[in-house]
């Protein structure tokens, strides 16, 4: 509990029925820590049965069987490339802090150094791969109710501005002007407003029609270039046309020329 300083509030105080243990003060207010009290005034003991559960299933007394959420503080050790994951450098990873029930941080725990993030599709050297930014809420799991076996189950919302997108609609974005859009009807649209870089040994288009709108055009072929059109081909220039070869050329045609 945080309350305005005043002088009538110290340890062994009777507040709410409840016997403080602990004031600090933090800047201008006074932060509480008590024990809760039965009603004959003494502290409240836990059932023999509760000890005993308590005991052999430790992970209810702390609520890790339970999911939690926590806030994205910093990003562990990142790969460079080839790196193995394993439980002691999973380099796929966070750092996060706790929350408690009400959404703030839990300063009881330590910042967990370095928890795994979930991976779509993975495979040695694949799969989907995105480090959240700081300050993302997560939802964090813990392996076998054990508290040193966190991992990240799922990434939230919460908080952030959420883009446009309609129910049937797919889109990944990195930012506003940076997505991948798949519409209810399946047209697809990609836009960036850097550079889109494309590579590959072969690669085949196909489609029944083609419109190209480009601002300057710059092509170069390092060995032959053949061209088949199986109806007629048409070009407009508006200034001139400049034709170099540094061997023969040669003209055909079954009409006129």
């Amino acid at each position: 509990m945080t309350i305005p300083i005043t002088a009538a509030i110290r340890p062994g105080a009777i507040i709410n029925s409840n016997k403080i243990q602990k004031v600090e003060l933090h800047g201008d207010d006074y932060v509480l820590s008590w024990e809760n009290l039965g009603k004959d005034g003494k502290p409240e003991q836990k059932s023999p049965e509760r000890r005993q559960m308590e005991k052999t299933f430790p992970e209810l007394a702390g609520g890790y069987h339970l999911p939690k959420y926590a806030k994205v503080v910093g990003i562990a050790d990142p790969s460079s490339g080839g790196d193995i994951s394993d439980p002691f450098r999973p380099k796929y990873a966070v750092e996060l802090q706790l929350l408690d029930e009400n959404g703030n941080e839990d300063k009881t725990v330590p910042v967990y150094p370095a928890v795994p993030l979930p991976v779509t599709s993975t495979g040695s050297q694949g799969g989907d791969f995105a480090f959240p930014e700081m300050g993302t809420m997560v939802e964090v799991g813990f392996a076998y109710g054990r508290s040193d076996q966190p991992f990240v189950c799922t990434m939230l919302a919460q908080g952030k501005t959420v883009p446009s997108v309609a129910p049937r609609e797919q889109l990944k974005q990195q930012r506003p002007e940076v997505y991948e859009r798949t519409d209810a009807a399946g047209n697809k649209i990609r836009e960036t407003d850097q550079k889109i870089t494309d590579k590959s040994f072969e690669r085949h288009i196909e489609t029944d029609s083609e419109v190209k709108q480009i601002g300057t055009s710059i092509k170069t072929v390092d060995s032959d270039s053949t061209q088949t059109i199986g109806g007629n081909k048409t070009v407009s220039v508006l200034g001139s046309i400049n034709d170099t070869t540094a061997s023969n050329r040669t003209v055909g045609t079954g009409g006129t020329l």
